[in-house]
């Protein structure tokens, strides 16, 4: 049975894409079966994966673009995806609140990631997600499921900036959610962006993104048991 993972913020720039696209390129790596549901009608992660940079290998992952349909509608492709025999479903999403694509796939999601860069804009916006889970777990609990489980990954943590450590030492007691890993503003990051690949594809084996990635993968996988 896949797992399904949705990836998600409120504020616009917290890494949600670069994150989805990482992650799901190293699981591949592992030999798992990935497919990425694009729910952001910018579709950051269906051109990612259609439109590759010359000279730069393509994603591997296959990217399923679902925007704009009702909730019993985007759980219907949801179903069909699972079918597919996919390990994970990693699901991209808008960065508004107020988004029925948001919506729905917090809904049929058995965990939630949400990546929080640490400065105080980000922090507001953190504090804003509580209201919109309260409002779908209390749905997800009507039809007989549980509340979403949501983890928190500290996102482009730049070395010795005080006030960033700061917030990221209280990320937890402040959202409530554990944090599985922290992930350091590191080149590859933009890089595998930039050129629309994997980190592999630009960086070496020794790269600290690398192993950041490798971390986070395994605390994700550990999560979704």
């Amino acid at each position: 049975m896949a797992k399904i993972l949705v990836i998600f913020n409120q504020k616009g720039g917290p890494g949600k894409t670069t994150l989805v696209m990482s992650l799901a390129g190293y699981l591949i790596k592992q030999g798992k079966r990935v497919v990425v549901v694009d729910s952001d009608p910018q579709a950051s992660s269906h051109k990612w994966e259609t439109r590759p940079i010359e000279q730069f290998p393509q994603h591997p992952a296959s990217v399923r673009p679902i925007v704009g349909v009702t909730v019993s509608q985007y759980a219907a492709n949801i179903e069909k995806l699972i079918n597919e025999g996919y390990d994970y479903i990693v699901i991209d999403t808008p960065p508004r609140l107020d988004s029925a694509d948001l919506a729905a796939a917090l809904f049929v999601a058995d965990r939630g990631l949400i990546p929080f860069v640490p400065d105080i804009m980000h922090k507001d916006a953190l504090e804003e997600v509580q209201e919109l889970l309260d409002t779908v777990n209390e749905k997800r609990i009507r039809k007989g499921f549980e509340a979403l489980p949501v983890g928190l990954v500290v996102n482009m943590m730049k070395p010795g900036r005080v006030a960033q450590k700061h917030l990221a030492e209280r990320a937890s007691d402040m959202s409530g959610f554990p944090v599985l890993a922290t992930i350091g503003d590191l080149a590859p990051f933009e890089s595998a962006s930039n050129f629309r690949t994997t980190i592999e594809a630009v960086s070496k084996p020794s790269d600290k993104a690398r192993k950041e990635l490798a971390a986070l993968a395994r605390a994700v996988e550990e999560f979704m048991k």
